[in-house]
């Protein structure tokens, strides 16, 4: 967003990250890692018990996640080595990929169903 990056010479960019450290909004960092631990549990339910529309419920929920996540951070590499922004990004590419990978398999009605 070009608003909360600003130059402080032609060669650096600098953009307000969340801190690590208080203050920040500790209702926001326990409100997401709550959603991403019932989406983890959702995951791994998913491929434990392998029931076909369980997998779907999984997987899309996880693609919503990783979707945004993706698009999140592709705008946001200002910054950031360029070798980092790279693996940042093929990491948060792989996490799209993988789930979508996997949907025609999930989608697949079993052998004699109706």
């Amino acid at each position: 967003m070009a608003g909360r990056c600003s130059s402080r010479r032609a060669s650096t960019t600098t953009c307000r990250r969340v801190d690590w450290t208080p203050p920040y909004s500790e209702h926001l960092f326990r409100d997401f890692g709550s959603t991403t631990l019932g989406i983890g549990i959702v995951v791994a339910a998913a491929a434990i018990w392998l029931e076909r529309r369980l997998v779907l419920v999984a997987l899309l929920a996880y693609l919503a996640y990783s979707v945004t996540h993706l698009a999140f951070h592709a705008d946001h590499l200002n910054g950031d080595s360029p070798g980092w922004s790279a693996v940042l990004l093929a990491f948060t590419i792989l996490s799209v990929l993988l789930p979508l990978a996997l949907l025609p398999a999930a989608l697949r009605r079993p052998r004699g169903a109706g």
